[in-house]
């Protein structure tokens, strides 16, 4: 059963949590569901090192496969946060390629070759362009 508190605006939950056979009480901000998938996580993970070796089944050996399944979350988390780390900065440079572009695109140089051309002209231009396109013959262009 689980407990809720409020401490700092924050909501935590009591919990009483099954990991290798023994019962842990813990207060955390994760949602109940949360904190069950990660007790189902490392119980599977301390539960899998005691059928791989069974000294991990024993009361010492379960200390020592609590310890490696630590090190290796911790070592996880590092790597997460190097890749997310890397990710932002992809993102910002990827950010900053495209606002560049932007700046690039709003103002792009009149073609000379159309500078002398009034609106209605262009617009023929255009039509003969697409007309030529449609029929498939590439009009040379002037």
């Amino acid at each position: 059963m689980a407990e809720h508190r409020e401490t700092a605006g924050k909501e935590r939950v009591a919990l009483t949590l099954s990991i290798a056979g023994r019962r842990l009480s813990v207060v955390t901000e994760e949602s109940e569901e949360e904190a069950r998938r990660i007790e189902r996580i490392v119980d599977e993970r301390l539960r899998a090192m005691a059928k791989a070796n069974p000294r991990f089944g024993t009361l010492d050996g379960r200390l020592d496969a609590a310890l490696l399944v630590a090190v290796d979350a911790v070592g996880e988390a590092e790597a997460a946060a190097r890749r997310i780390r890397k990710l932002e900065a992809e993102l910002r440079r990827a950010r900053q390629t495209m606002a560049d572009t932007k700046a690039d695109t709003r103002s792009p140089a009149p073609d000379p070759r159309y500078a002398g051309l009034t609106r209605e002209e262009k617009l023929g231009r255009i039509r003969a362009l697409l007309e030529a396109e449609k029929s498939g013959v590439r009009e040379a262009d002037t």
